[in-house]
């Protein structure tokens, strides 16, 4: 990870959980994403998901709803919580490099 790199983190508030060859996994205000990379370059944001009391759930759309499914459950999202995720994962694209914009 390159310091500019590690700097935007750190400006977003978002921190590194884990990382291994092939992946990191970096999270803020209980939403996590596992992002893959090649020879320290990230090559793209993977899922992001978001702790619950019945454990990691990810976003997704079903029939025009919101939903966070997780290991056997899956359960309307809040608006509170989709604004949580699509915030962590647009400021972790960025910080990453990740966003064209």
């Amino acid at each position: 990870m390159t310091p500019e790199i590690a700097d935007r983190l750190t400006r977003s508030e978002i921190q590194v959980g884990a990382a291994g060859p092939n992946f990191c996994m970096f999270m803020r205000d209980g939403c996590m994403a596992i992002v893959p990379c090649k020879d320290g370059v990230f090559t793209g944001l993977g899922s992001t998901g978001v702790g619950t009391d019945r454990g990691l759930a990810y976003l997704l759309l079903r029939d025009g709803r919101h939903m966070l499914a997780g290991h056997n459950f899956e359960i309307p999202a809040e608006p509170e919580q989709v604004e949580k995720i699509h915030r962590f994962s647009a400021d972790l694209k960025q910080a990453l490099g990740l966003d064209p914009s």
